[in-house]
């Protein structure tokens, strides 16, 4: 274990671009199941033939020409169903999608404010040995959520991180699961109009970790997070009350009095089928990992914390400062010879805040974490 870096708050902008050399899956404007890689395509669900989703490539309220529109009815004895699209004529003719940076689409709902949608693709790894399939939910990369509007959703390919692999990628799905409707309040019953699907090798320029908008527990990585501590562990709370941009901040009600010498919360990035298990993510192409954080008040200010990076076997370890009750950017270089010493960029596993008696200004309070993610940008 290395010593300690310190980093301190320093303003940053958001840089993204846009995507000139997209390759085009589909825009349904053929009228038929076969996509223009070849594949076909059609709708699944957990219990077939019990007709829980229909599908058709419907102009009226089209994004341009006919747009696919998924009907689907999660009351019944499906508690899941979507849409498939395979990426080649044969489920064992695979597409190597390694040269993609990004997935994008255009999505809205019949109603809005109601539907909801998971994004997953699987490769040919034997379930075994190996992680064939990762999914993520729409409101990772739309802020908001699906509206009555057409939206575009564009999602980094490495933010699929549960997949082993993407030289033998197989399938593309939309799914719509009935758990996740009533954790989150959406209806069972919706219609979700989906166009323009494309794969483009040009950046996004950032990867998602979380934003917390989605008021959903595992991250925009397939992650789950959780206390720790020397005694109890802080109390962790989805704040509608506080946040940048997405209706919610994680905020971490923290006590390192006489009573804990130390406290912390900790995010495993790739989840695996669990979502707790730690599965390395490679973060090559991004140089910089950042996210915001302040505190409910002055008063409730730890004046610094440390952050611990890991890798498997190694642990970059960072001592913040300069926290206040405004939300501000801390950035951290990954490739900043002392931090890259400690951590490997290309397997980052987990991601720690801990509090510790020795260096909190005030040992009990309330910090406020916001938008986490890896940036090619400072």
């Amino acid at each position: 274990m290395g010593a300690a870096q310190t980093a301190t708050a320093v303003a940053t902008a958001l840089v993204t671009t846009g995507a000139p050399d997209a390759d085009i899956l589909d825009d349904f404007n053929d009228n038929n199941d076969t996509n223009y890689w070849d594949g076909g395509m059609g709708t699944m669900e957990a219990s077939p033939g019990n007709d829980s989703i229909s599908r058709s490539f419907d102009t009226a309220g089209a994004f341009s020409g006919r747009s696919l529109k998924l009907a689907y009815n999660l009351n019944s004895a499906s508690d899941w169903n979507g849409y498939f699209l395979l990426l080649n004529n044969s489920i064992g003719v695979t597409k190597n999608l390694s040269g993609y940076r990004h997935l994008s689409f255009w999505v809205k709902g019949s109603v809005g404010g109601v539907e909801h949608l998971k994004i997953g693709l699987e490769n040919t790894s034997a379930p075994a040995g190996g992680r064939n399939r990762a999914g993520l939910y729409v409101n990772d990369y739309l802020d908001g959520g699906i509206t009555n509007d057409w939206q575009k959703v564009s999602i980094p390919v490495a933010a699929f991180a549960n997949l082993d692999g993407l030289t033998n990628a197989k399938t593309l799905t939309f799914v719509f699961e009935r758990s996740y409707a009533d954790a989150m309040g959406y209806s069972r019953t919706a219609t979700v109009l989906i166009d323009d699907i494309r794969f483009s090798g040009v950046s996004l320029g950032v990867l998602r970790v979380d934003h917390f908008g989605d008021n959903w527990g595992p991250s925009a990585l397939g992650g789950n997070w959780g206390g720790m501590g020397s005694g109890v562990s802080p109390t962790l709370t989805f704040d509608p009350a506080v946040f940048r941009t997405s209706s919610r901040s994680l905020r971490s009600n923290y006590n390192v009095s006489s009573s804990f010498s130390w406290q912390g919360h900790w995010l495993v990035l790739g989840g695996g089928a669990s979502g707790f298990t730690a599965v390395p993510v490679n973060a090559f192409n991004y140089r910089y990992f950042r996210f915001y954080a302040r505190a409910r008040s002055a008063g409730e200010n730890p004046g610094s914390f440390k952050l611990e990076i890991e890798s498997p076997g190694r642990r970059a370890i960072i001592i913040l400062t300069g926290l206040t009750t405004s939300f501000l950017p801390y950035v951290v270089d990954l490739n900043n010879p002392s931090v890259a010493s400690q951590v490997d960029k290309t397997s980052i596993q987990q991601i720690n805040i801990v509090y510790e008696n020795t260096r909190a200004v005030n040992k009990i309070g309330a910090v406020y974490f916001d938008d986490i993610e890896f940036s090619e940008t400072p």
